[in-house]
């Protein structure tokens, strides 16, 4: 008999619109064959003639049932298993698709300037002309050989509204002479570096015209198109649709103000401008232009159809039957200009992932170094300060995570289809938060709460993950770029307090008797291995607890098990047996309610160490 096309399909498939398999294809045409064809064919088993006839239609009939389901579920973003259509559909849905997110992390510069008296204050100062700007491009490295890059100019001769340097901490006194008197100062700053490297990548257009050219970048994972200039310096503006014909743009606030507000928003025209599209199956980005000629100087408005109707010419009275082309209303400005007969300076950063949350400490070395000097100081005292330069990080970089999954995509696209662009429920600011644009890092898992001392108020948690893969508070810098992102889409009387949620940590003890005809060591090693796989910390949230029946049913149901003796949990924080453990202190008999363990409020549960942390014995 034929194989049954239904059976052997994919089982994330779930929608049958025919509600047909080669069985019951088979039993209609039986019946069918059988009253008006039985004075002809006598004999319909399988192996007859009349048979054969029947399951090579019911073949045919279930295939073709296979494929309209296949395709129907294909245009859903539920049950789609081809990876270029979920893709597709997701993009469709209003997410935008990025790949792996480089981590921030603040490093400290420290460096050595001459020392100078200042009489006002009859104290020695570091010498103001000697301060430089460390400009972005500068790069410095962990041990492990990450690197990160500085994205903005950091001034050391800046000043606050009241005159006083800004410096992270005071400067001290470096060398002194016989007599006491400084020679030099050391001081330091704090600067926000990213793991994504900026490249430049230059394209050559010829001279033709094509609407909506598509252009590849060379690397994956990009995570930032910083600029766009073509060889006449047009710059290229990059939107979400093409339909945008403005853009924001921020500009240097020079007013008494500028310590509130250091930049200014500004809203500008974009003619020239580009979509990019970023494919989570092979980890590359596209760019698209417009559709118009830069060469043209029509109005930049829909075309009209009218203009496009057939000219009769002379005495000429007939005509025969024509077709248009529907892209001649595309040829405008309306949708943006394509490049022509230029090349075009493309520069963007890429890279990141979890490895790139490297500890305290971790980062030592500059690797390359772009300063600008006061043209006062020597080329040699330039150098001397350059060579006396040093780095250290304080704080563990965080945000840095690895390319999402077509499965995490879909699901976070399923939760934002009726977002309509703000964030109105719950599952907008969830869904807004994990989609937020790469190069300004990601969380690891977030919650949404009501504040009870405010009606109007939301409390949004989040919680990182380090370079070993644990969990971490997430740094200022990444809560401020997420506080920024989700400003744009709130209500205007809504407001969200962004603060770190808690990691919890634990221990499982348990005791078993093991059946006489197995051996102890490994039904042992079969429960722990369960157990590390089910309290994973991937599997769980911020504030969903752990039901102590589940923990107790799995140990059980474990092939070798007799009884489950005792199994208890333990809170771990701090210093514990040479392993470092969160400082967040808590209870588990204060947290256990009719045999579930629930985090304390804002808490997310972590086995840090499940080699360590989950002990069992047999008796």
């Amino acid at each position: 008999m034929a194989r049954n096309l239904k059976k052997d399909a994919k089982k994330s498939i779930q929608l049958n619109y025919l509600n047909k398999d080669f069985s019951s294809f088979r039993k209609d045409l039986l019946n069918y064959a059988s009253t008006h064809f039985a004075g002809q064919i006598k004999d319909f088993s399988e192996n007859s003639v009349g048979g054969m006839f029947i399951e090579l239609a019911s073949y045919v009939g279930d295939v073709m049932s296979y494929y309209l389901d296949h395709q129907f579920n294909e245009l859903n973003l539920e049950t789609a298993i081809e990876d270029e259509n979920i893709e597709r559909l997701i993009r469709n849905s209003g997410i935008r698709i990025t790949g792996a997110s480089p981590a921030t992390v603040i490093v400290t510069i420290y460096m050595r300037v001459d020392a100078v008296y200042d009489s006002l204050t009859a104290t020695y100062i570091p010498d103001v002309h000697q301060l430089p700007v460390i400009q972005a491009g500068t790069k410095v490295a962990s041990f492990d050989g990450t690197v990160f890059e500085i994205t903005r100019d950091y001034d050391f001769s800046e000043r606050n509204s009241l005159g006083n340097f800004l410096f992270s901490e005071v400067p001290v006194v470096g060398n002194t002479d016989s007599d006491g008197t400084p020679i030099d100062m050391i001081i330091s700053k704090e600067c926000i570096f990213t793991s994504s490297i900026t490249k430049t990548q230059n394209v050559s257009i010829p001279n033709t015209f094509k609407s909506f050219r598509t252009i590849k970048l060379n690397n994956s994972d990009i995570n930032e198109i910083i600029s766009i200039k073509d060889s006449d310096q047009n710059e290229y503006y990059e939107v979400k649709s093409l339909a945008h014909d403005i853009v924001f743009k921020s500009f240097l606030n020079t007013t008494s103000d500028i310590n509130e507000t250091p930049e200014n928003l500004e809203i500008i025209s974009s003619p020239r401008r580009f979509t990019s599209n970023f494919s989570i199956i092979d980890g590359i980005t596209k760019l698209r232009f417009g559709s118009g000629r830069s060469d043209t100087y029509e109005d930049d408005i829909v075309p009209d159809p009218s203009d496009h109707a057939l000219p009769l010419y002379g005495n000429k009275r007939t005509f025969s039957r024509f077709s248009i082309d529907p892209n001649i209303l595309l040829s405008s400005r309306t949708l943006g200009v394509s490049p022509v007969n230029t090349e075009l300076t493309i520069t963007y950063r890429y890279g990141g992932g979890f490895s790139h949350n490297v500890g305290p400490g971790q980062i030592t070395e500059i690797i390359a170094l772009v300063t600008k000097f006061n043209s006062s100081v020597s080329a040699g005292k330039a150098l001397s300060i350059k060579r006396s330069m040093e780095v250290y990080n304080e704080h563990t970089a965080s945000g840095g995570t690895d390319r999402p999954t077509l499965d995490d995509l879909r699901n976070v696209a399923l939760n934002y289809q009726g977002s309509q662009d703000r964030v109105v429920t719950k599952q907008d600011l969830l869904t807004r938060v994990y989609t937020m644009p790469s190069k300004f890092g990601r969380v690891y898992r977030i919650s949404v709460s009501k504040n009870n001392f405010s009606q109007n108020t939301a409390l949004l948690r989040v919680i990182t993950k380090d370079a070993n893969n644990n969990l971490t508070i997430a740094n200022d810098s990444l809560k401020n770029n997420i506080a920024k992102y989700i400003n744009q889409y709130r209500l205007i009387g809504d407001s969200i307090d962004i603060i770190d949620g808690q990691i919890i940590n634990y221990e499982v003890n348990f005791t078993i008797t093991v059946k006489n005809t197995y051996l102890e060591s490994n039904v042992l090693a079969s429960v722990l291995n369960k157990l590390k796989s089910f309290l994973k910390t991937d599997n769980y949230q911020i504030n969903q607890p752990i039901n102590m029946s589940d923990i107790s049913l799995l140990i059980t149901a474990t092939d070798g098990v007799n009884t489950l003796t005792s199994i208890n949990f333990e809170a771990r924080s701090g210093t514990y047996e040479d392993r470092e453990y969160s400082d967040t202190s808590w209870s588990v008999l204060d947290n256990t309610k009719k045999g579930i363990l629930h985090p304390p409020e804002g808490g997310m549960f972590e086995l840090k160490f499940p080699n360590d942390d989950i002990k069992g014995r047999v008796i």
